[in-house]
């Protein structure tokens, strides 16, 4: 049977938060992640938020919040009615680029100053490597989807820089766990596939 394409970090992502306990964040909501983080939050009492930059898909997701889970809108990105994003002629990557950053650290200043598992998976893709970069030092694993989109996404040389790494492998899209502080090698008997980096 084969796998959605949109579900393949789910091993991973759950995997994360089975080695874990603190807060969770998850940018760029979706179908199949955000009722998990939502399912672990409210049956552990623990904190997590999810920020969507897609303003559908927010109205869609903003059903799993939860005094444990919190769902945020991040402004600023338009998107087609079948989801694709859809830049505007007056403004930049590098602009997009500075909206994320900006929310990031207002987000970030109110929130944990550690997290214990952040998952990035947010629309348009190139804002996925500034997001990593943001949390690289404050958070114990960070899980990212889509990882054999090295080109497109430009997850290297970013993802190579972190001390700790696993490559889920198995279907693709692939999905990919960082850490600066925690080993990852913990994660080939969890899932039983992979490669370490």
């Amino acid at each position: 049977m084969q796998m959605d394409p949109y579900g393949t970090h789910q091993s991973l992502l759950v995997a994360a938060m089975l080695r874990t306990q603190g807060p969770v964040l998850e940018i760029g909501g979706g179908y199949y992640s955000t009722p998990l983080i939502s399912a672990f939050a409210n049956a552990q009492r623990r904190e997590a938020h999810t920020i969507e930059t897609g303003s559908a898909a927010y109205e869609v997701l903003k059903r799993f919040a939860s005094p444990f889970h919190k769902i945020w809108p991040m402004s600023g990105y338009d998107f087609a009615a079948d989801g694709r994003f859809l830049p505007r002629a007056d403004m930049t990557r590098a602009q997009y680029i500075e909206i994320q950053s900006r929310f990031l650290t207002d987000f970030c200043r109110e929130r944990p100053q550690r997290w214990s598992v952040v998952f990035i998976d947010q629309a348009p893709g190139y804002l996925r490597v500034p997001a990593i970069e943001h949390f690289a030092d404050t958070a114990d694993f960070i899980v990212t989807h889509d990882t054999e989109l090295v080109e497109a996404y430009g997850f290297e040389p970013c993802l190579s820089t972190f001390l700790y790494r696993w490559d889920s492998c198995l279907h693709v899209p692939h999905a990919t766990i960082v850490s600066n502080s925690r080993p990852c090698e913990c994660f080939a008997s969890l899932l039983g596939q992979g490669s370490p980096a």
